[in-house]
């Protein structure tokens, strides 16, 4: 395993200079491509447009090669556990089972990975991890827990072209305020409800499952007995 940061700014800036430093890096990343995707963590940060760096943590399964599936989580929103770093190591056996890459933007300081400064950043992350290990775009899904759940639908919905399917887990919505103005986009998507019996189902389950089965989604669900607000329920990755 290979632990290390990369600090590429992505190809944002408008200044030749700036420009042609950023092609030359991204240049050699893809040179070296081939001898760096094997079971790798990647901690990292950039800035937008001169903004504090914003940070976001990958994971390479050893069984992930160029053009593979890839996966973009969102963490939750309790800082004193959760941040990009916590989340993507919590998900380190469900990649290695599946082969894929994890993309796990962080949430700052707040711990909010839906503040507009922090979808801006997960778009460019995308588009920039894209570049560094490419995936098959056409089947990206986009899964989160709690917060990220939430974060989950509402990202996902607003950036329908991006995404194959989605997947919240224990969404932290409440009812579907969230979502039913954005349920039109889940046209044609796979979308795989997750959450506890014991976790507001009223509120944070069957509203969103009734929204989507009036749309044109591929929706299916599991509702777990006896389990509250948690990532930790058992069979989590076999689930």
């Amino acid at each position: 395993t290979m632990i290390f940061s990369m600090k590429n700014k992505p190809f944002l800036k408008s200044t030749f200079i700036e420009r042609l430093s950023q092609l030359i890096v991204l240049l050699l990343g893809l040179v070296f491509l081939p001898g760096l995707i094997a079971q790798q963590k990647i901690d990292g940060s950039f800035s937008l447009n001169g903004a504090v760096p914003q940070k976001y943590s990958l994971y390479l399964a050893s069984g992930f090669k160029p053009g593979g599936n890839a996966v973009l989580a969102f963490h939750a929103l309790n800082t004193a556990r959760w941040d990009s770093r916590s989340w993507r190591d919590t998900l380190i056996v469900f990649a290695e089972q599946n082969g894929l890459l994890l993309i796990c933007p962080d949430g700052g300081p707040d711990g909010r990975v839906n503040d507009e400064e922090d979808t801006t950043f997960t778009s460019v992350l995308l588009d920039s991890v894209s570049l560094w290990y490419p995936f098959r775009k056409d089947l990206l899904v986009a899964m989160g827990f709690s917060w990220g759940g939430l974060t989950t639908y509402t990202y996902g919905l607003s950036h329908p072209e991006k995404f194959k399917g989605l997947i919240p887990i224990g969404a932290a919505i409440n009812g579907d305020a969230e979502i039913k103005d954005l349920a039109v986009n889940a046209n044609s998507k796979n979308i795989y409800l997750i959450h506890g019996s014991q976790d507001i189902p009223q509120t944070r389950y069957y509203p969103a499952l009734q929204t989507f089965a009036k749309s044109s989604a591929c929706v299916e669900d599991t509702l777990m007995a006896g389990i509250g607000h948690t990532i930790d329920f058992p069979r989590r990755n076999q689930i």
